[in-house]
């Protein structure tokens, strides 16, 4: 009896400051349940985010959130964010000659000339806290996967459980794990601001010249690179407001927040990508289609069958041009303003299409004529 009441006195000291503690939790790290998606999400296999380096996120992206407009969410939204902003196959890069680089590359797996490696990224937003939020910050944990390959091929990003590191010959690949928040600006611009831990490869002494020295031959028996934990990496996504024509473009910078004279230090990474398939990609863009095709020369049995409303602004242009038209090529309409007498300008305009000045192609002495112009395929 007097052990139990020993314990019951320490339980009743105890409680206060348990209660001090938790008022301290600003992203409710202790109230993480087991399921990814909290409770009444859904997702697939369980990947880490505890939520444990509130301080930390707090620090570094203190400007993020000091930016940051009030949030209007629930569960439906939280879950549709998993899809629309993970990314793969994007592109990073450090500044030319950097001097403190981040991966190695060895390139012993083809024998003289062969096609130079290529730097991608890919990213996996993994979980989304939508019931515990504050009122500008959404807790988000993520996974970033940077390689670099002779073939092309990006991370494969499945689920991820620990920072991993692989150097073998023509391809180098990490992943870096991450926990942060989501906001959103005044003028609509999504960010994501995160702190990560990896396993980064270990640049070889003081040799600028060669700082990959291990790297090289990595198929060698019982290889293993050398690696250094990591958990001073920084990683801001920011991503467009509307996904349209001109505005698709997912830019971002992971940092290290070592000082430059540490030996973890590396020069920081740039990352851009476009928005991956699930992203809500908004037609009838006002700034060119509007302008394009309003209003339209002449009624046709579809223009007149829909009583004349025939600018499709709807979301799944490809998929249909790709249902009933794949493989077949479309011959460009000509501009129908286009004359002896319009501007040479308009009547090169090959409508909301990127070409270079070599491919115009508007002759206009013709009517607006086009030479030998088609379109292959559609991708949003």
């Amino acid at each position: 009896m007097a052990r139990q009441r020993k314990l019951q006195l320490i339980g009743a000291l105890l409680l206060p400051l348990l209660a001090i503690a938790s008022s301290f939790d600003l992203f409710h790290r202790n109230d993480q349940g087991a399921n990814p998606m909290g409770r009444g999400g859904q997702q697939g296999p369980f990947i880490p985010h505890e939520y444990v380096r509130f301080a930390d996120v707090k620090r570094e992206c203190e400007s993020i959130l000091s930016a940051a407009t009030l949030l209007t969410f629930d569960a439906n939204r939280a879950n549709a964010l998993l899809p629309e902003l993970s990314f793969i196959k994007g592109d990073w890069s450090q500044p030319d000659g950097a001097a403190a680089p981040l991966l190695p590359f060895d390139g012993t797996d083809v024998d003289g000339l062969a096609a130079d490696p290529v730097a991608l990224a890919s990213f996996s937003l993994t979980h989304v806290d939508a019931e515990h939020r504050g009122k500008t910050a959404l807790n988000v944990s993520g996974v970033l996967g940077l390689a670099v390959s002779r073939n092309g091929t990006g991370p494969e990003m499945g689920p991820v459980v620990s920072p991993e590191a692989k150097v073998w010959p023509g391809s180098t690949e990490v992943k870096v794990l991450f926990e942060g928040v989501y906001t959103e600006t005044d003028d609509g611009e999504r960010v994501l601001c995160m702190v990560g831990d990896a396993l980064l490869p270990k640049r070889s002494g003081t040799d600028a010249g060669e700082p990959w020295a291990w790297a090289k031959n990595t198929d060698r028996d019982n290889f293993q690179p050398p690696v250094s934990k990591d958990g001073s990496l920084v990683l801001v996504l920011r991503y467009p407001a509307k996904l349209t024509l001109t505005t698709r473009a997912v830019k971002g910078e992971m940092r290290s927040a070592h000082a430059k004279s540490d030996a973890a230090y590396f020069d920081a990474v740039q990352v851009v990508s476009q928005l991956g398939a699930y992203s809500n990609y908004r037609f009838g863009s006002e700034e060119i289609v509007g302008k394009a095709c309003t209003p339209y020369p002449y009624k046709d049995d579809i223009l007149a069958a829909n009583n004349g409303e025939g600018v499709y602004r709807g979301e799944n242009l490809c998929s249909i041009l790709d249902r009933f038209t794949a493989e077949d090529v479309l011959a460009v309409v000509p501009n129908w303003r286009c004359n002896a007498t319009t501007d040479e300008s308009a009547c090169r305009r090959l409508g909301p299409f990127e070409i270079g000045s070599s491919k115009a192609v508007a002759d206009p002495t013709d009517d607006g004529a086009f030479t030998d112009v088609s379109i292959v395929g559609c991708r949003t």
